[in-house]
């Protein structure tokens, strides 16, 4: 017959008292079982089941996240494009997407008038008249 030594025993019943310990947890987490039924293979299936979870609630984490980017996206695409919309029924909006200069009526005959007039007052000055149709907005090719 062996006996223990002080040392060996204090390291078994410490090894031991873990055990217990574990075997609590897992018959607190799964109420069906009764403890002579924790077995190693037991143990090791509620460590990797353990394990899983943590990881599926990192990945729920992370879902939520990039769930709540993309309806903030969403709603700026939205906004935007509402805004586009308002943008393109502004006089002139149509020049943005034929890529041609707007067009307003506004103030065309008074520019009309004015490069008369200049034109009048400086006859002969072809250089000043030619200056003042450029500033006017008039291209060169048309006149």
């Amino acid at each position: 017959m062996k006996v223990l030594g002080t040392k060996e025993y204090t390291d078994l019943k410490t090894k031991s008292d873990a055990y217990d310990g574990i075997v609590a947890s897992i018959l607190e987490a799964n109420k069906d079982l009764k403890a002579d039924e924790v077995t190693l293979e037991v143990i090791r299936a509620v460590m990797e089941n353990s394990a899983d979870n943590a990881e599926v609630a990192d990945l729920n984490e992370k879902l939520l996240t990039v769930t709540s980017e993309r309806d903030n996206l969403q709603k700026q695409v939205t906004d935007l494009t509402e805004k586009n919309s308002k943008l393109s029924e502004l006089p002139g909006a149509e020049s943005i997407t034929t890529g041609e200069k707007p067009k307003s009526d506004a103030g065309a005959k008074a520019t009309e008038d004015e490069a008369l007039d200049f034109a009048t007052k400086n006859q002969g000055n072809t250089s000043a008249i030619v200056a003042k149709l450029k500033e006017l907005g008039y291209e060169p090719t048309k006149f």
